[in-house]
């Protein structure tokens, strides 16, 4: 064997071992620290089911669980990186509240320049506290209120056209239709732009919106380098295409510039971030929290996350509601006794009263958390209450939402559609931990009481003017895509509308 050829052989060699050495090194993490766990393989770890695209990320996390009846938590391995999933109802309130100083970022590593992925929700600490901290005021009660009145109009634009469209009844994709409707519901409310209505489709922003939680190939590489990659690697991975970033921030610039030019303010998310951008130019750049970037990823995750989860819910709310036609009725007449009391309308004072309402968002969510999973990353070693298993600095810490909100233990009959569940009777038996739609602690979804103001409003809305049921085209069950971001349903979910009477409306 010549020179040149030894040589190559023995690279050849040495980045084998090197590779089989990076592919083991974890395999029996778990089993040294004597830890409840489920063996995965080498690479792969316990996520094969991911890579070979067999099983979105909620249900894999479910049948993971439900191996492990007796543990409270388990580990596993997403490649070869250890990830403890925690069934306690107990431990995750801690985890998320009480000892959240040990578990403060969710474990996600943005590259630098990726400056819509360096948002609310992936961005670590301390830079997410202080953005939090300025987001956080346009949230309160005096700005929804504020919002009121532009989300109530949109709403009423959406109801108009489906006057125009139904003649009495006709068959709806219902997630296309509701997905107009929140698209320009929360460009409007949070930003104050007009930027797509049902009556004027922006084809150009509905397809950036998809981009983002599509099951699509640049998703599941994104996804597969994320998770198995070495950490180097991984943060040099965008988490959203060129084509998005450069959308969102051109639209945020167009905002800004036509509000400067016109001198207009207005009481929403892009002014509040407008105004403390303005404020921070006066500091020191060392002690700015808030740059021009951050303030599009600001715009970019607020409009995204309440298109995606706002569509996601009311579609999954009328669909349940569809093959459930008594609880529909039950919401139908409560809106009723709420609007007559002001003549056919239903202002903002009036939602709490909408209770059998939130009662069927609230099991929807139960039954369809949008969050498959609670991402959290242990920032120093943690030593588990009542026991001697220490969770090590950097052991990512998932929440498995789908499987805690269907596990028997928890929830009677859990597959079962029951709002019930969530009455005032009812709620203070609910083992608290067991119920996470928007996580909770101080990473809790910012966007939790805008959300309830849409759904409540536009739920109540539509079932006031239409009947939903069943039709040919509709499934009963939806698979979730896989390689989603959030565990969104497959399809668009066909209902049919059928107009209600005027005389059955008040």
């Amino acid at each position: 064997m010549g020179s040149a050829a030894f040589t190559v052989f023995f690279i050849f060699i040495t980045v084998l071992l090197v590779l089989y050495k990076w592919a083991t090194s974890n395999v029996e993490y778990w089993k040294k620290r004597k830890f409840p766990y489920i063996r995965g393989v080498p690479v792969f770890g316990n996520y094969v089911p991911i890579v070979l695209g067999t099983y979105d990320i909620s249900t894999m996390y479910r049948n993971l669980y439900n191996q492990m009846k007796d543990a409270r938590f388990f580990g596993i391995m997403i490649g070869t990186k250890p990830a403890l999933l925690v069934k306690d109802p107990e431990l995750i309130l801690r985890i998320m509240v009480k000892d959240f100083r040990y578990f403060y970022d969710r474990g996600f590593n943005t590259p630098e320049k990726d400056f819509i992925g360096n948002n609310l929700f992936f961005l670590r600490n301390p830079k997410w506290k202080a953005l939090r901290g300025k987001i956080v005021a346009v949230f309160s009660s005096a700005k929804l209120k504020a919002s009121f009145e532009i989300v109530d109009k949109s709403i009423d634009d959406f109801i108009e056209y489906l006057h125009e469209t139904i003649a009495q009844e006709q068959d709806l994709p219902t997630r296309d239709v509701m997905g107009d409707a929140m698209t320009d519901v929360v460009c409007k409310a949070i930003c104050g732009i007009q930027i797509h209505t049902i009556k004027n489709p922006n084809v150009e922003h509905v397809e950036i919106q998809k981009m983002v939680f599509a099951g699509n190939a640049r998703n599941y590489i994104r996804n597969i380098v994320t998770f198995f990659s070495p950490e180097f690697f991984a943060k040099k991975i965008y988490s959203f295409p060129a084509v998005v970033e450069t959308y969102f921030s051109k639209l945020t610039s167009q905002a800004i510039e036509l509000r400067q030019k016109e001198n207009v303010k207005r009481n929403d998310l892009l002014q509040l971030l407008m105004e403390a951008y303005e404020q921070e130019q006066m500091l020191p750049v060392e002690q700015r929290v808030l740059d021009r970037e951050e303030l599009v990823a600001s715009v970019f995750i607020m409009i995204l996350a309440g298109y995606e989860t706002s569509t996601s819910t009311s579609s999954l709310v009328l669909h349940e509601l569809a093959h459930e036609p008594e609880f529909q009725e039950k919401v139908r007449d409560e809106a009723r006794k709420v609007a007559l009391k002001n003549g056919g309308r239903i202002k903002y004072e009036d939602l709490s009263e909408l209770k059998y309402l939130e009662q069927v968002i609230s099991e929807t969510l139960r039954l369809y958390p949008l969050a498959n999973t609670l991402f959290r990353e242990c920032m120093e070693d943690y030593t588990i209450p009542g026991t001697d298993h220490v969770i090590e600095k950097g052991v990512f810490v998932h929440i498995p939402t789908l499987a805690l909100h269907t596990d028997p233990n928890y929830w009677k009959d859990p597959e079962k559609f029951d709002p019930d569940r969530f009455s005032g009777h009812n709620e203070s038996l609910i083992t608290p931990g067991s119920y996470l739609p928007f996580g909770d602690g101080p990473r809790i979804c910012i966007g939790k009481r805008f959300a309830f103001l849409q759904l409540k409003l536009v739920l109540s809305k539509v079932l006031l003017n239409y009947r939903v049921s069943p039709c040919e085209k509709t499934r009963r069950h939806y698979p979730l895509i896989k390689n989603s971001l959030l565990a969104v349903p497959e399809g668009v979910c066909w209902l049919k509308f059928t107009r209600v009477s005027q005389s059955n409306q008040f």
